[in-house]
């Protein structure tokens, strides 16, 4: 039986704090485990790629959205600088998620309080 619809076997994971040769079972479209012997549906064989996870957080105007990169990149596509061009990433995955005052503007208020905003002028 898979446990996952995707397992990227043999791939090199690169954390901020480690680097190590694993495979990464993904479902519904999100890295969903990172260990050696997953199962899935289909398996791609990494072939010593890196695997990479950016996280980044960003404030600003009572704002804070949280950017998460992931993909697949060969070896060869990092620079000395340790940087990777965006056309280099393969399988990317981009997750951005925000909250703050813009985010919690956009939610429809409840009935009730849009009821006593329309009542009570300040």
């Amino acid at each position: 039986m898979s446990d996952y619809d995707l397992v990227i076997a043999g791939g090199t994971v690169v954390t901020p704090a480690d680097m190590f040769r694993s495979d990464i079972g993904i479902a519904d479209g999100r890295i969903q485990a990172i260990g050696l012997g997953l199962k899935g549906v289909q398996t791609y064989d990494a072939n010593g790629m890196l695997v990479i996870q950016a996280v980044r957080q960003l404030t600003f105007n009572q704002q804070t959205q949280l950017i998460k990169l992931r993909g697949l990149v060969r070896p060869e596509d990092v620079s000395p600088q340790n940087q990777v061009l965006s056309t280099s990433i393969t399988s990317l995955e981009l997750e951005v998620v925000g909250k703050g005052i813009i985010n919690d503007y956009t939610y429809r208020q409840n009935p009730i309080v849009r009821f006593l905003e329309k009542i009570l002028v300040f």
